[in-house]
């Protein structure tokens, strides 16, 4: 299981909106954070994260409070580096 899932919101096929609410529903009890690093930056496209099950929301832009889970030389320091497919 992924320490951390990171999606955007804007992709082909499912949007990430959905994304979020299908691994919420496949992951039940599971609380790995999912963060939405996304262009889409209005209130409504916020909530709608927030509702989908998204832990956080930002614009492109990683939350400093993350800085300390990643490192940006490409290598992570405390979670694994997972790839998920599109479902």
């Amino acid at each position: 299981m992924p320490d951390l899932i990171l999606l955007d919101v804007m992709m082909p096929g499912m949007d990430g909106f959905e994304v979020c609410r299908t691994l919420r529903a496949s992951l039940k009890g599971s609380r790995i954070p999912i963060l939405f690093i996304t262009a889409l930056n209005e209130a409504e496209d916020r909530l709608k994260g927030f509702d989908a099950g998204g832990d956080d929301y930002s614009n492109y832009r990683l939350p400093e409070k993350y800085f300390g889970i990643l490192n940006f030389e490409g290598q992570p320091q405390r979670i694994a580096p997972t790839v998920l497919l599109p479902i």
